[in-house]
């Protein structure tokens, strides 16, 4: 439905409702529940494309593109890049420890892209030097 361009009024309602907080917590649900399902890229794209903060739930996303397929991890990817901020370091250092652990053992393709997660993850710890604070998208 919502992949249709001629549903794009639909498309935009539903991702107008996911961004509140009811919605985020009814699609974290439904991605829980279909993991492992022909349609969780598509649910996890939903994450990204309604623009919510899931700072919140870090790990998750990291878990999801460790456990599930390379369309799964790519849309993981796009909501970690999302996150600008997490005030939660700890959750930071354990999704880097999982990565550490899952990159070695993953496929070629899907290191890359874990690569880009944990790449992002350190620089949320640490921007580049040439980065001032303030600036930090």
């Amino acid at each position: 439905l919502l992949s249709n361009p001629a549903h794009k009024i639909y498309k935009e309602d539903t991702l107008r409702e996911l961004k509140t907080p009811a919605g985020k917590i009814l699609l974290l649900e439904t991605i829980a529940v279909h993991r492992g399902s022909f349609q969780l890229p598509f649910l996890v794209a939903a994450c990204w494309e309604c623009g919510n903060d899931f700072s919140d739930v870090l790990p998750f996303f990291v878990t999801l593109a460790i456990d599930e397929d390379l369309p799964v991890a790519l849309e993981a990817l796009s909501v970690v890049e999302e996150i600008t901020v997490v005030t939660d370091i700890n959750a930071i250092a354990l999704s880097v420890i999982s990565l550490e652990k899952a990159i070695p053992e993953a496929s070629t393709e899907k290191q890359f892209i874990l690569n880009d997660i944990l790449k992002h993850l350190n620089n949320l710890i640490a921007p580049p030097a040439d980065i001032v604070p303030n600036e930090i998208p």
